[in-house]
């Protein structure tokens, strides 16, 4: 009697019939025998990129996230421009828990143009928005969910993520207590309102939550930024408010630096980013703030010092190399100067090709099925 698999001659089965023996039952929706099939046509040809595919989006609808990310991964040394196996494999990174790799391989996805597949663009977005609050990279975060606002998606997923931002509460959504969720989504409705250009509304919003919680850090902050456009005093009053809260509350400090920046009142603008880099040296934001303003009172020497300690601390941010070429070019370090001119036009235009990337989507074969969008 023949084994299990084998023809009636005992010849191994082909690999052709081992593939359409895996399309048949995936197509007939009959996942895990589909799973098994596709895995031994692997076996017979290991470099099928098609069916290992196949064998994470079939295991990601089962909900098995360890096998699929493991088939993700393999699609992904064999396609690196594959932004579909990136996302997947970020998506079951998020269900496993790895949440920095996730972060990773999401972020990735994006770069690589994920957003043009619009099934598995938006989830994305959101798990990446969301881990990039986790790992307290606010703004960040920000600028993702805002392309949400772009759509109009007023989704109270988006509403809360956006609300967690806001408060700069580093923690995922369900990680947070239920007494916090009703100031969460009062800040996020307030951003998004913000987002969408309805000041008026966005406004009465914020108010509410600092009315209601007063004593909670960064709604004061939420208020501030939102006012520094439409009320600039108002909004510097908000910003002391917030350090009368949280007196370190270093974004705080620097909200009000670079608004003096704005107004060309270096003074001022001197006072508070010296503050933000006293209270956190590490934070190159505040190193430019600094350098920028004492630059413009002719304190060069100093403003050297501290756009080179910003460099030091981002050496891929263009605009500190752009700030730090001025300061080089007042001290007659002409030289230097046109290195660090130079070092920005480099980054500048590695920025310029990674914000527009490639357009690699999706899988080989089939669409992959989508996640359920948040």
């Amino acid at each position: 009697m023949p084994r299990a698999g084998a023809t009636s001659q005992g010849t191994p089965p082909s690999f052709d019939s081992l593939s359409k023996k895996a399309d048949a039952l995936r197509q007939a929706g009959k996942l895990p025998e589909a799973v098994a099939a596709y895995e031994e046509a692997l076996r017979v040809r290991p470099s099928w990129t098609e069916g290992r595919w196949y064998v994470g989006t079939l295991n990601y609808e089962l909900e098995r996230p360890a096998p699929a990310r493991d088939a993700f991964l393999e699609v992904i040394a064999a396609q690196p421009e594959n932004a579909g196996a990136w996302a997947f494999a970020g998506l079951c990174e998020f269900q496993l828990k790895k949440y920095e790799p996730a972060l990773g391989d999401l972020m990735k996805a994006r770069e690589l143009h994920v957003a043009s597949n619009k099934q598995l663009g938006p989830v994305v977005r959101y798990h990446a928005a969301i881990l990039l609050t986790r790992f307290q990279q606010f703004e960040l975060s920000q600028k993702v969910l805002s392309e949400f606002t772009l759509e109009g998606n007023d989704n109270p997923k988006v509403i809360e993520a956006l609300g967690l931002s806001t408060l700069r509460i580093p923690l995922l959504p369900d990680e947070l207590q239920p007494d916090r969720r009703e100031q969460v989504l009062l800040a996020g409705q307030g951003t998004y309102y913000l987002y969408v250009h309805s000041m008026a509304a966005a406004r009465k919003s914020l108010e509410e939550l600092v009315r209601r919680y007063p004593d909670t850090p960064n709604t004061h902050y939420a208020l501030g930024v939102m006012l520094l456009n439409e009320d600039p005093e108002a909004g510097i009053e908000a910003l002391k408010k917030e350090l009368e809260v949280s007196p370190g509350s270093v974004h705080a400090m620097l909200q009000m630096a670079f608004e003096y920046i704005k107004r060309s009142d270096w003074a001022n603008a001197k006072t508070w980013a010296a503050q933000a880099v006293e209270a956190a040296p590490e934070n190159f934001a505040g190193r430019q703030a600094y350098g920028q303003s004492l630059i413009e009172l002719n304190e060069t020497d100093q403003a050297i010092k501290q756009l080179e300690a910003g460099v030091a601390l981002a050496a891929d941010s263009p605009s500190l190399h752009f700030m730090l070429a001025r300061a080089y070019q007042k001290a007659g370090r002409t030289a230097d100067a046109q290195k660090e001119r130079d070092t920005f036009a480099r980054l500048d235009a590695q920025a310029r090709t990674k914000s527009q990337g490639t357009q690699s989507v999706g899988g080989v074969g089939s669409p992959a099925p989508a996640p359920p969008q948040p």
